[in-house]
């Protein structure tokens, strides 16, 4: 039995993902019509943003690149990205680039990417994913739809989660969603999580800031609660 489902069985469409409605709808969107310019996706760990623009982009998995911005920081390395992108994509078939910790990049390397986003704009489209929108160059912003991941916050004294309204969930309907991407992933491993192994997870609002956070404490509880039986 796996102690880690959510590596062991990653997301491979956005309906396995929980997401908020205005997000998911746009990505599906998206995804039917094959077109769309370059996005910043941001949130804090584990809320799913770079599983979410890596399945965007694998849509034409012929297409697609993805670069780990922590290993190409120099301006040397970056040109080597932008290039090699553009090499590919002159053969005459839109080229998607996931660029993955992107605020690993300084501000000021990060206007390198201002000119290919506008002259090359039909022929690559970037994804920038990031822990904080504060961390990206405004030229970069402005040249990209931004989406938000972030679910909402802890309240420093009482520690329960306030929802962001931007999410369009009341957090009884996000429960909800957590709970349905955690019964999909539960029917891949073969078990069936109780109510009252989700009440335990679910009674404690910091699991639920963080997907894959949530997940995690949750096979980590079914475990005790099977081995207790």
């Amino acid at each position: 039995m796996s102690l880690d489902w959510i590596f062991k069985h990653p997301p491979t469409t956005l309906n396995e993902m929980a997401l908020c409605p205005n997000i998911r709808d746009y990505l599906s969107l998206c995804q039917e019509s094959g077109d769309y310019g370059h996005m910043i996706f941001y949130g804090s760990w584990g809320t799913g943003k770079t599983t979410a623009a890596t399945i965007l982009g694998k849509t034409h998995p012929n297409n697609f690149i993805e670069f780990d911005c922590t290993e190409h920081t120099t301006a040397t390395a970056i040109k080597k990205i932008i290039k090699g992108s553009y090499a590919k994509s002159i053969l005459g078939v839109k080229r998607i680039v996931l660029l993955d910790e992107f605020h690993t990049i300084g501000k000021k390397d990060q206007t390198m990417f201002n000119k290919p986003m506008e002259q090359h704009y039909d022929l690559t489209t970037y994804l920038l994913c990031l822990n904080e929108i504060g961390d990206i160059n405004p030229s970069i912003q402005g040249r990209s739809y931004t989406l938000d991941f972030n679910v909402g916050v802890l309240h420093p004294k009482t520690n329960k989660l306030k929802i962001h309204p931007h999410f369009n969930y009341t957090k009884t309907e996000w429960i909800d969603e957590l709970k349905r991407c955690a019964n999909l992933l539960a029917d891949k491993e073969g078990v069936v999580i109780s109510n009252e192994t989700f009440k335990k997870v679910n009674s404690n609002d910091a699991y639920l800031i963080s997907t894959r956070n949530y997940i995690r404490i949750l096979n980590k509880q079914y475990l005790m609660d099977e081995r207790n039986k």
